[in-house]
């Protein structure tokens, strides 16, 4: 302890007014902290043995070869003898009752078994039978006699070209006469058959125009039916009409979409037609230019256009492309 006019600084101490040194005392010895002296042979313990293992426990296993008998037990031959076991008197009692077939060889004693007896016997050999062949005293064939080749033989020895021909059918002038005129007649018949039959077919073919072009005069409309179809769309139902209007409805043959070409007798032009009925409600539309018709593409597979006096619309759940829709307006 130091007094309070007095300093200790370094292990002197000194006074505190005057700053001369009064005493000095000992260096105090500093024990070195764990941090500075720590070291490897600190830090790392040695090395323990793992605990997992239950070594006391556990040992490792050593194999054995044990003898099945003694060396004592051995006979002076070297055999070993047979060690008497327990039998079950029960077992062998029940083995005894059971019946035992004859059938198995192994259960069949040789005393129940018949005895075999091989007989043998002497065939005697017989003759052979003589020959029954007869050759019916056939004549002895002279070989010489036969020619080498036969077929030049045969031509030498036919005479059937010297034979007369055989007569000509001759026809009757009037059967002749008769068949001439059947065969005349038959052939007009079948050209007048042919012509009446393209003749249907020709008329059976233009039964939708013949059909549309009668609708369109009484609707008063100057209408025409498109000569381009999309692939897989065909004419469905019949043509309705009305004053004024006529329509024909395009259906898919494989699904349900379908498209409507409506043609309406009007006075309005291009630019009536924009602004009384595509662009109504701001509806988005395209504008097209293929020759004098300005057409219009509008919502989901829609067109619509104006020819002289007619105004056109194809309308319908068809998703047709614009291509499409265009080649069907080309064609009207």
């Amino acid at each position: 302890m130091t007094d309070k006019n007095t300093i200790e600084l370094n292990g002197k101490i000194y006074d505190s007014t005057s700053g001369k040194v009064l005493a000095t005392q000992p260096a105090k010895s500093k024990k070195p902290s764990h941090k500075a002296s720590a070291n490897a042979g600190t830090v790392h313990h040695k090395t323990q043995r793992p605990k997992t293992l239950m070594r006391s426990v556990v040992k490792r296993p050593r194999f054995t070869q044990k003898r099945l008998l003694p060396a004592k037990t051995l006979n002076k031959s070297g055999v070993k003898p047979v060690l008497p076991t327990k039998i079950d008197e029960d077992r062998v009692s029940r083995a005894k009752d059971v019946p035992m077939s004859k059938l198995v060889s192994r259960f069949n004693g040789l005393a129940d078994r018949a005895t075999l007896v091989k007989k043998t016997a002497v065939i005697s050999v017989k003759t052979a039978p003589a020959d029954n062949i007869s050759f019916h005293n056939s004549a002895p064939v002279n070989m010489e006699s036969i020619p080498k080749d036969i077929f030049m033989a045969a031509l030498s020895r036919a005479e059937s070209h010297k034979e007369r021909p055989l007569p000509k059918a001759k026809l009757h002038h009037k059967a002749a006469k008769k068949l001439g005129v059947s065969n005349k007649i038959f052939a007009v018949s079948s050209a007048t058959f042919s012509a009446v039959l393209l003749f249907a077919f020709f008329a059976y073919q233009n039964i939708p125009n013949t059909a549309f072009r009668l609708a369109a005069s009484r609707a008063g409309v100057q209408a025409s039916l498109p000569s381009y179809k999309p692939a897989g769309y065909a004419k469905s139902g019949q043509t309705e009409s009305a004053p004024g209007q006529i329509s024909v409805k395009f259906a898919s043959n494989s699904d349900n979409r379908s498209f409507t070409v409506t043609q309406r007798a009007s006075k309005w032009n291009s630019s009536s037609l924009l602004e009384d009925y595509v662009a109504i409600n701001r509806r988005n539309y395209q504008s097209l230019q293929i020759g004098s018709k300005t057409i219009y593409l509008y919502g989901d597979s829609n067109a619509t256009w104006v020819d002289g006096n007619t105004w056109y619309k194809i309308e319908g759940n068809s998703n047709l492309s614009s291509q499409q829709l265009l080649n069907i307006a080309k064609s009207m």
